[in-house]
Formats: structure tokens, sequence, C-alpha cells
């Protein structure tokens, strides 16, 4: 790592600490200077302004969660419901580990955030709902073709109306400090949708009885 790139570390990571607590009208670039033990010119050579270091930091979380979930879809193939469930918690599990994030959206919910940090996290967010969407349809294509789903269900819809269903449940993720109730009534959610689908235990029996003869 270059001596820039170290500098360059040091201001996001001062960032993401003063971001995850103070939110982004909170922070100015004064502090993310003290903190990183920078001159603030220092802080522009790097970044062309505040809204760069939020943006820059943001990206960082949401390709983090993006990572987390590609590691699930790649290690889980064959079970549907086992591998979307697993991406549901897992889901969960890395949006709790993102402060600023969870900051803008308690933020926005006291509020009503608008203005240039609202169309860039919609702008950063937009590209992880189209990731996902396409994921989702996938799963509903899958799911069709193997019996697991009827043909009452469309795949478009199906990821259109899973897409909007966790973003609404996202803010309950970042409003409630009881982690623990937390955690147990979404893994309940979860298993009602996926393991109360009687063809998606009856494919998962059939997966299990195919492991076992192997």
């Amino acid at each position: 790592m270059t001596k820039a790139e170290r500098v360059r570390k040091n201001i996001k990571e001062s960032a993401v600490n003063l971001f995850g607590r103070l939110g982004y009208e909170k922070t100015s670039v004064d502090q993310i200077a003290r903190l990183a033990r920078k001159a603030k010119a220092s802080i522009y050579y790097h970044f062309d302004s505040k809204l760069s270091i939020y943006r820059d930091v943001m990206e960082d979380e949401f390709r983090t969660l993006r990572k987390s979930l590609e590691d699930v879809r790649e290690r889980c193939t064959e079970d549907e419901a086992e591998c979307l469930s697993e991406y549901l918690m897992v889901r969960m599990e890395e949006m709790l580990k993102m402060p600023i994030y969870a900051n803008y959206m308690k933020d926005r919910i006291v509020n009503h955030t608008l203005g240039e940090v609202s169309r860039t996290v919609r702008s950063i967010r937009k590209d992880f709902d189209e990731w996902e969407y396409r994921y989702f349809r996938h799963v509903g294509e899958v799911g069709i073709r193997k019996g697991v789903f009827s043909d009452r269900v469309y795949p478009d819809m199906f990821a259109r109306m899973l897409v909007n269903i966790l973003k609404g449940l996202e803010i309950q993720l970042f409003v409630t400090d009881d982690r623990d109730a937390l955690r147990s009534t979404y893994e309940a959610m979860v298993e009602i949708l996926i393991y109360r689908n009687p063809a998606l235990v009856v494919c998962r029996q059939a997966n299990e009885s195919q492991n076992d003869k192997e």
C-alpha cells in the first residue's frame, strides 16, 4: 500500500467513525481531519467534498453487503429453500453492521432528510436493488421450472414484491434496540415465508433424500 493509499484509508476510517455516530449533517470535514490527524488540505487533496467522502464510505458498506450475499449464492446452489433462507438471514446480519446507512435511515425517518444526501444514497441503493431484483427473479424462474412455485407466481412480480418487503423491514432493523427480539422474530418470519410453503418443503425433502443416497 502506497503512502497516498494509507492516507486515504485513514481518512475513510475516520469518516466511518463520525458518519456512523453523528450522521452526515453533524459531521464536518474539520472533524474528519482532526480524527485522521491530517490537515484539512490533505482531506481535499483526496476527496472533492464531504459528500464525496460520504459516497465513498457508503458504497463500501453496500459493496461489503453484496459480497457477503454473493458468497451465500455461490456456496448454496441446490436447495432453493435453504439458499433463500440463508440469504435472507445473512442480509439482515450484514445490514446490522452498516452504521452509516443505519444512521441515514434513522435521520430520514425523524427529519425526513432530503437533498443531495438522499440523492446520493438513492443512487447507491438503486444499484444494489437492481442486483438483488435480478437474483430474486432468478429464484422465481428456477422455482417455477422445478415445480417449487405454481404457475400463479410471476417471477418479475415475485422479485419486485420481495425487494419492497425487505426494504420496508429495514426500517425496523435500524429503529429497534432489542436485537435479540429482532433476530428471533425475523428468523421466524423467514421460516413462515419459506418452510411453510408445502412445495418448498417437499423440494427440500427430495434434495435431502438425494444427498443421503449419494
